[in-house]
């Protein structure tokens, strides 16, 4: 379609250049090297904050136990992909407090701070994996009082050039067929049943980690 005049195509291209800018930028030059990528273990941001995720944190901070099983879930699926990486989630979070020592506050450029911890673990690739909403399954398999929900990102940053390449977001709470009879498929696979919300999070790690070419 052509612009009749140039005053109309201006605006139309100032428009396109904006959001051009304001995407997360895509994944390119990725390496498989086992060098190239460093695993940050699943963390909360502090309430309220998106922390390069496209969802607000909220709801109460989980238990320790939680995180570091989204965590060993992550690595997991990441072995299955060929992925051992050295530079795991201990390393990472060595170096994440590392770089916060040296400053009495959160950095406001998160960019520029976890560039830090690249070059603290010697990485060029972060995967940073946040947890922004838990709920458990209040209820059983088969009956519900109120089911599981779970918003997470999986963040595929570039430490070397301190950017975003990618950026797999997931938010689930399961619908009964009466609800949503579209999910019908995800309500064979999943057994018929209700599942709790580690397993929900299982399902989008593994979907997460495929869409960004994991």
């Amino acid at each position: 379609m052509k612009c009749g005049k140039l005053r109309f195509c201006l605006p139309l291209l100032l428009l396109l250049a904006v959001a051009w800018s304001c995407a997360p930028q895509k994944r390119a030059g990725l390496r498989s090297s086992e060098n190239e990528l460093a695993v940050a273990p699943f963390y909360q941001p502090g309430s309220g904050r998106k922390c390069l995720c496209p969802f607000d944190r909220s709801g109460e901070d989980v238990p320790d136990r939680v995180l570091e099983q989204l965590t060993d879930e992550l690595l997991h699926q990441l072995d299955k992909r060929g992925y051992s990486s050295p530079k795991g989630p201990e390393r990472v979070e060595r170096c994440r407090k590392a770089v916060l020592s040296g400053s009495s506050s959160f950095p406001e450029n998160r960019r520029q701070y976890w560039s830090s911890v690249g070059d603290c673990v010697s990485a060029d690739y972060l995967l940073i994996p946040q947890l922004m909403q838990w709920r458990e399954r209040l209820g059983g398999r088969w009956g519900v009082e109120s089911p599981a929900r779970v918003v997470l990102c999986l963040v595929l940053f570039h430490a070397k050039e301190e950017r975003v390449l990618e950026v797999f977001s997931f938010q689930e709470e399961q619908k009964s067929l009466t609800q949503n009879l579209l999910e019908i498929g995800a309500f064979i696979r999943r057994g018929g049943r209700w599942v709790g919300a580690q397993e929900l999070a299982a399902e989008g790690i593994r979907r997460g980690l495929g869409e960004l070419g994991l």
